[in-house]
């Protein structure tokens, strides 16, 4: 927790306050390392298979050993379901054809069975291929629900959480705030002049401009952050354990990469960001994002083009819209 706090601008029991995203290169690597691990690697992927087809080996060698006194019919499943969820479907279905086999040789070479009719071993076997299939058919199903429930909870164009997740998330940000007495900031922003970039350069630079913009929010958050696309060209960002100058860092880091943007392909785009910091947490998400949303506003209607202003009065800040260099100068209004 202690370092949680130094990285989001807040004192700790030392005293000492540090950038809120500090140490990025290390945070990004981190986050990548943990991505990354979802994936089965090369090495995993032979590992699994092989851990699948030793205990193929073994129910098989059972099987022919115990010649049909014991059924091992859900033993089968274990290398299928093995090779399904640790691998993949094509693994799955491999291990069940090769199951299905296994089994049939056990029915073959024991002899112990006198079937009637000379077909009967290999219905067999295909009645247990179709059912190992089914199956495999059945995590799979599985797996794409869960890809879908997932997409459902991202904005397509920008690949951060949408509305509904944000919801969700920050929620649970409020109640971890109310619990243990801990401030978060919420910020709302959106860019200026997006729609006369669609109509001078069209929808597919406005959709670039808006990716770009979605890969700068994920560059500049940390895991416990919570941002999301709100709609159009609104984001929102949630800060948890972060008081009101680590915000303000956070927005001037944020707004400069949003200038790179700007000068890299479209002269002019800025931001406007609404800042509200709360030391005690909000009764709900929709306050604390319409509070957000008013100062937002107010920047606009007294924030110039090229200049950075703050606003603070009682307990809400606002930075209004920020110059090109990402400098801040605050007065009071």
């Amino acid at each position: 927790m202690e370092n949680l706090i130094r990285s989001r601008g807040l004192p700790s029991s030392s005293g000492n306050m540090s950038d809120p995203v500090g140490d990025k290169k290390d945070m990004v690597s981190e986050r990548g390392a943990d991505l990354s691990s979802d994936k089965p690697h090369s090495n995993s992927v032979g590992f699994y298979l092989f851990l699948a087809g030793g205990s193929l080996v073994i129910i098989g060698s059972l099987d022919w050993y115990l010649a049909h006194r014991i059924s091992l019919m859900p033993f089968y499943l274990i290398p299928i379901i093995m090779a399904s969820v640790l691998v993949g479907r094509l693994a799955g279905v491999a291990m069940s054809v090769m199951c299905a086999l296994v089994w049939l040789s056990a029915d073959l070479g024991v002899g112990v069975i006198d079937y009637h009719y000379a077909l009967t071993p290999y219905w067999n076997a295909l009645v247990r291929l179709v059912f190992f299939l089914l199956v495999v058919g059945a995590i799979a199903l599985k797996d794409a629900l869960q890809i879908e429930k997932t997409k459902a909870r991202i904005d397509p164009l920008t690949g951060i959480p949408n509305r509904m997740s944000f919801y969700e998330l920050a929620r649970q940000e409020i109640a971890r705030s109310k619990r243990y007495s801990r401030p978060l900031s919420m910020v709302f922003f959106d860019l200026n002049g997006f729609k006369k970039i669609n109509d001078r350069f069209g929808h597919h630079i406005g959709d670039k401009v808006l990716r770009r913009v979605g890969e700068s929010i994920r560059e500049n958050t940390r895991g416990e952050d919570v941002a999301a696309r709100w709609g159009g060209d609104e984001f929102v960002v949630l800060l948890p354990e972060t008081d009101y100058k680590g915000s303000i860092r956070f927005v001037n880091r944020l707004n400069r990469a949003f200038v790179k943007i700007s000068d890299q392909e479209l002269k002019g785009m800025t931001a406007s960001f609404g800042i509200k910091p709360y030391m005690i947490a909000p009764g709900s998400v929709d306050e604390m994002v319409k509070a957000a949303d008013d100062l937002m506003y107010a920047a606009k209607r007294v924030g110039t083009l090229y200049k950075t202003g703050a606003s603070y009065e009682k307990d809400w800040w606002s930075v209004a819209q920020v110059d090109a260099k990402g400098q801040e100068n605050e007065a009071r209004s």
